[in-house]
C-alpha cells in the first residue's frame, strides 16, 4: 500500500538519546499484559522508526496475522490503514503532533488521544477500529519518544472522531476538522472518585463481587458504574480501562 510515511517522519527533533533500559522495563509490563489479557497493542518508538506489535486478540488475526510478538521497522501502522482513510489518517495523525509540539494542555503530561479508523490487509478482511494513542515515555526536552496505540472495537460508523483526552484534569478536547484545531474549551466528563476506586481494585484482581463490596454498592449498581466508566473512556472492557488507567499514572 503506497501511503505517506505519516509515523516515522523527521517533524520529531529529540534533544537527547532515550535511555533503553527504562525503555526495556516499560515495554515488558506493555507486552505481558498484552498477552495476559488477549488484546493487541501497537507500541512505536519514534525514534528507532519502528514498531513493536503485542498481538494476542484472536478476533483480530483477520487483520495481524498470527498471535505473538512481532518487530516492524518499516511503517507498519500506515500500510494497515484502509486506503479510502489514508487522508483522514494522515490529518489525524499530523493535529496529534502538532498538540504535542504547541503543549496545548500548557505542561500537562497525563493525556492521550482516541479515534476511530478502518484498518484492513490484502487479505480483504477491513474493519473500523478505536485507538487510543498515549504519547507514554518523553526525552529529557519533552520530546514524544515512545507511543502506545490500544487497539478496541467500536460501534462508530464512520472514521475520524479525533479527541484528546487530559486525565488528570477529568476533561477532554474534541477535534474540530473544519478548523483544523483542538476546541480550546474542555468538555467536563471524566472519572468520578468511585470510578478511579473501582479501577484500582480491579487492577489488584478484585472480583465484581469483591469491588462491590469495597465500593459499598450492590452488585448491579457497580456494573451500572462500570458501564458508565467504559463510555468515559471510550472503551469496552475492564482490561482496556486499566491499560490506560496505569498508564497515565491514575493507579500504581
Amino acid at each position: 500500500m503506497d501511503t505517506p510515511s505519516i509515523l516515522y517522519d523527521q517533524l520529531i527533533n529529540f534533544g537527547s538519546v532515550p535511555n533503553y533500559n527504562e525503555f526495556t522495563r516499560r515495554s515488558n509490563v506493555i507486552h505481558s499484559f498484552a498477552r495476559a489479557t488477549q488484546t493487541t497493542d501497537l507500541l512505536v518508538d519514534h525514534f528507532k522508526k519502528c514498531t513493536w506489535l503485542y498481538h494476542y486478540n484472536p478476533g483480530y488475526a483477520g487483520i495481524f496475522g498470527n498471535l505473538g510478538c512481532k518487530l516492524y521497522t518499516d511503517n507498519y501502522i500506515d500500510a494497515l490503514v484502509f486506503p479510502e482513510d489514508t487522508g483522514l489518517f494522515t490529518q489525524i495523525i499530523s493535529a496529534i503532533k502538532d498538540c504535542i509540539r504547541n503543549d496545548f494542555l500548557k505542561g500537562d503530561r497525563y493525556y492521550y488521544f482516541s479515534f476511530d479508523i478502518r484498518l484492513g490487509m490484502s487479505r480483504g478482511e477491513t474493519r473500523m477500529y478505536s485507538l487510543k494513542v498515549i504519547p507514554f515515555m518523553f526525552t529529557s526536552d519533552l520530546t514524544p519518544w515512545i507511543s502506545v496505540y490500544y487497539i478496541g472495537p467500536t460501534k462508530k460508523l464512520f472514521p475520524g472522531n479525533l479527541i484528546l483526552h487530559a486525565s488528570r484534569q477529568n476533561v477532554f478536547f474534541n477535534f474540530n476538522v473544519v478548523e483544523n484545531q483542538f476546541n480550546t474549551r474542555p468538555i467536563m466528563c471524566r472519572l468520578s472518585d468511585v470510578e478511579r476506586k473501582i479501577l484500582s481494585l480491579a487492577a489488584e484482581g478484585l472480583t465484581e463481587s469483591e469491588i462491590a463490596e469495597n465500593v459499598g454498592v450492590p452488585l448491579s449498581n457497580l456494573k451500572n458504574q462500570k458501564t458508565k466508566l467504559f463510555n468515559r473512556l471510550s472503551v469496552s472492557s475492564i482490561s482496556a480501562a486499566i491499560a490506560l488507567a496505569y498508564n497515565q499514572g491514575l493507579i500504581d
